[in-house]
């Protein structure tokens, strides 16, 4: 899975992987430490096109983004960041079209998992990703374009089992546009102390009624047609 040199380990491109499960430590089973993940071409990045991964746990220290394609058009049904995970980042389309079903960041009551932002289409087209599980450390900053468009199966968002967004961060939230157009949320409920801003169209195509619960009212600019 590695490219081994001295004494680090890279996750590289082209990666060719027959195993149902796959679990990222920060050191390889030869006790090397992985310290990058790099993709290139459209053609050749990271696992991409893997139909054979089903489970991925991820728990490394030191890589903070996935990259661009990185997991995108795989068979992975379920994936989880550990408590150790420094993952910040989730790049354009790094799940684009992806199997999956189930997300979840940070595995037990407590974890370290800080994720800030995911970007344009990151999870896009994914139709049968139904849950993702945010633990309440979590401080997502910016949701790009599109992020989980057309996600048709998309209900839970949240550190709940109910169809809402929560947002539970002390900084500034962006929302860009058309972030869950065509998914099944029926909530967002935003509890930070800072500004909001809610791009239009992010609930595009989305039959039922959207419920917007603020903290604080007085710092959220909602622009026309959200």
């Amino acid at each position: 899975v590695v490219y081994t040199s001295n004494n680090v380990c890279s996750i590289t491109s082209n990666i060719s992987l027959e195993a149902e499960n796959l679990y990222i430590p920060t050191y390889s089973i030869d006790g090397k430490k992985i310290v990058s993940f790099k993709t290139s071409t459209l053609n050749n990045c990271g696992f991409k096109n893997n139909t054979t991964i089903q489970n991925v746990y991820w728990n490394n220290t030191v890589i903070t983004a996935f990259p661009e394609y990185s997991f995108a058009f795989t068979g992975i049904k379920s994936f989880t960041l550990g408590k150790d995970s420094a993952i910040k980042n989730f790049n354009e389309n790094s799940f684009y079209s992806s199997s999956i079903e189930e997300f979840k960041v940070g595995d037990g009551v407590y974890t370290n998992s800080t994720v800030e932002t995911i970007d344009d289409l990151a999870f896009s087209n994914c139709k049968n990703l139904k849950n993702i599980h945010l633990n309440e450390m979590v401080g997502l900053r910016n949701i790009g374009k599109k992020a989980f468009a057309e996600d048709t199966e998309l209900k839970y968002f949240g550190s709940n089992q109910n169809s809402e967004l929560i947002l539970l961060t002390t900084q500034s939230v962006n929302i860009e546009e058309n972030a869950f157009k065509n998914t099944k949320l029926s909530a967002l409920s935003i509890r930070n102390s800072d500004t909001v801003n809610l791009e239009p169209y992010i609930f595009n195509g989305i039959k039922n009624q959207i419920t917007l619960k603020l903290k604080n009212e007085n710092v959220c600019k909602i622009q026309d047609t959200t």
